[in-house]
């Protein structure tokens, strides 16, 4: 049994607390409307469902106005009527999209059936389109319907009662003793591209940027990708001059070390990226780096360009060069451990090999590798690696897709030879489902490999598209138990999703935006050699800082709908102190906030609409 557990209540709001007990005293969902009574149809965002002008279905302020309470009628087959109190008009989809109150309730465009969607609301799934009925978060706003029903727009809830607005509330019990197998070794990012470019800059701003990206208050990143560029032709006599100008920009151009199969190297080349790294190294000594390559240089490959082959599903390294490329990685990573004393952990050959992505005259270095080429290569790399005398060890395949990377491992495995090669297993996550994700943590716990999701970034609009990233960074960590979490991108020109500071490469101006402070959440309060829990919850992660005096719990709300999490520790010998929980929303970065209770074992933490919060409680367990 547990010892007692040592609490102290934390500072809290009293709105919060105020909130959580008038919604759950003074509202009640249903689930099954009753014939003959009256209910407000409650829209997530607090707005009322009501009849507006020219009969058009629209939300509204809710006032408890008798006008505003709606009746539901069974047609006995698990469909509803619904019309305002007292009036024999019903709403009725009208034309593709539009709701209005209509007099005629015998079509199936006025029956609509109550679906449970989560713990608190509901979905209204016309019968005659199978559309959801939804709305904005404006007042007055019209309401409409669209075909997904999964967005908080169209969640409901169905009331007798006036109240605050309902908040969703998640309930499970945190587990110490529940911890993945190995410690988290850190969170990353590429140094490719915006290294190539801000290693140009004055070192007043380099020094800024990296500090920003390293120190334990910003960032606190430990882990670094450094891209061996392969180098197009001097001449370009296969592709067209700055042909990658038109994809990622120049920054993408990368430098090869030689110009030519006999060319010696040029240890100048590449300047920029090194400065960057060098500065990281200076100011992170602990820091983790691993090399890989986008392609071959030129002269190696089929169509004479490094960005792929003409056919873009076709191999670009020719087999002849296998050995010659092997040379050109490994001579790379060794001139970086003699005169820098940097020695990389690991050494990936390949970049979302299995794609259509690469071809001649592209956007950026890349190079097919079928399944059958990527193993031959491996077997070619390994003993020149392991001769080199460096400790550097192999990583594979770094496929775009999770699913495409259990077939590679399995097809390793199957060679007999070739996964023992490889001491550390890279997946991308850009296209990836929690099966996929399960079944490469399967493969990689069966056979001892150390796991790394090594590469993602996604697009999307605001605030709204960096907490879909933290989403699937949550969905990685619980899944594919990543021992280490690696972004793609620190600086963009053009966005703001893609990265965490925008800024100009000529103009040499930057700032930081709100993916950075998104991303702080996670990175900046769990370090490297945490162990991360196993949480009831996919919009939860729960980690022990590594000397087990603290417990770091992540919250992400990507919805339109306050919600409120509440975890049990009993589990936990004891917890001591006062908690301090920080949030990123719309209007905050990395603030302080108090909108959480820790009270006879039970943490509750609000988590508005839209935004992460994060909790660090000491726990001496």
């Amino acid at each position: 049994m547990p010892r007692p557990m040592r609490l102290r209540l934390s500072n809290f709001s009293l709105s919060f607390l105020l909130s959580l007990f008038i919604s759950a005293s003074c509202m009640a969902q249903v689930f099954q409307p009753l014939a003959h009574t009256k209910y407000y149809l409650i829209h997530s965002s607090g707005n009322v469902l009501a009849k507006g002008a020219s009969d058009r279905a629209v939300v509204e302020t809710l006032t408890g106005d008798e006008a505003q309470l709606v009746e539901f009628v069974s047609d006995g087959a698990g469909y509803y009527w619904i019309k305002p109190t007292g009036q024999k008009k019903y709403l009725s989809l009208s034309g593709t999209y539009n709701p209005y109150f209509l007099a005629d309730s015998t079509t199936d465009a006025s029956k609509y059936a109550i679906e449970k969607i989560t713990k608190t609301f509901v979905a209204l799934k016309c019968k005659s389109n199978s559309k959801y009925l939804g709305t904005d978060d404006t007042t007055p706003a019209s309401v409409y319907f669209d075909t997904s029903g999964s967005d908080s727009k169209h969640c409901w809830y169905i009331s007798q009662e006036v109240g605050s607005t309902p908040v969703d509330t998640f309930n499970y019990v945190i587990n110490p003793a529940a911890k993945f197998s190995k410690p988290f070794e850190g969170w990353g990012i590429s140094l490719c591209w915006w290294a190539n470019m801000c290693g140009k800059w004055s070192d007043d701003k380099i020094d800024q940027l990296v500090d920003w990206l390293v120190n334990p208050n910003g960032l606190n990143y430990n882990i670094f990708r450094y891209n061996i560029g392969g180098g197009d032709d001097p001449l370009n006599r296969n592709c067209t001059p700055h042909h990658m100008g038109s994809g990622k920009g120049l920054r993408a151009e990368m430098e090869g070390f030689k110009d030519s199969l006999n060319a010696p190297y040029d240890w100048s080349r590449d300047a920029a990226q090194r400065k960057i790294m060098l500065k990281i190294k200076e100011k992170r000594p602990d820091a983790i780096f691993e090399a890989f390559s986008n392609s071959a240089p030129y002269y190696m490959t089929y169509s004479g360009c490094c960005a792929g082959n003409k056919i873009a599903t076709s191999d670009n390294l020719k087999p002849e060069y296998y050995t010659e490329f092997a040379n050109y990685l490994v001579d790379v990573c060794k001139f970086y451990k003699d005169s820098f004393n940097i020695e990389f952990k690991t050494l990936e050959p390949f970049n979302e090999p299995v794609t259509n992505y690469w071809s001649a005259n592209g956007g950026q270095e890349g190079c097919y590798f079928s399944v059958a080429s990527q193993i031959a290569f491996v077997k070619v790399l390994a003993p020149v690696l392991k001769a080199s005398g460096l400790n550097t060890i192999i990583s594979a395949s770094d496929e775009t897709s999770t699913a495409q990377s259990v077939i590679d491992f399995k097809a390793y495995l199957a060679d007999g030879k070739a996964l023992d090669l490889v001491g550390q297993w890279n997946t991308h996550t850009y296209t990836a489902n929690n099966e996929a994700r399960r079944s490469l943590r399967a493969l990689a716990t069966a056979h001892n490999k150390t796991l790394w999701m090594s590469e993602v970034g996604a697009g999307g609009t605001g605030i709204a598209g960096n907490l879909n990233l933290a989403q699937k960074l949550m969905d990685d960590i619980r899944y594919i138990r990543s021992e280490a979490w690696v972004d793609w991108q620190y600086m963009e020109e053009n966005n703001d999703q893609w990265c965490h500071i925008k800024g100009s490469f000529t103009a040499q101006t930057y700032e930081r935006v709100k993916n950075y402070y998104v991303r702080q959440q996670f990175s900046r309060y769990i370090p490297a050699g945490s162990k991360f829990l196993v949480i009831p919850n996919n919009q939860m992660l729960a980690a022990l800082t590594p000397s087990g005096d603290s417990l770091v719990v992540v919250a992400v709300n990507n919805t339109d709908i306050n919600q409120v999490h509440s975890m049990d520790l009993s589990l936990f010998k004891s917890l001591a102190g006062n908690p301090s929980a920080t949030r990123t929303s719309n209007t905050e970065d990395n603030a302080k906030t108090t909108d959480f209770t820790l009270s006879g074992g039970i943490l509750q933490v609000k988590t508005p609409a839209r935004s992460i919060t994060t909790i660090v409680l000491s726990s001496p367990y």
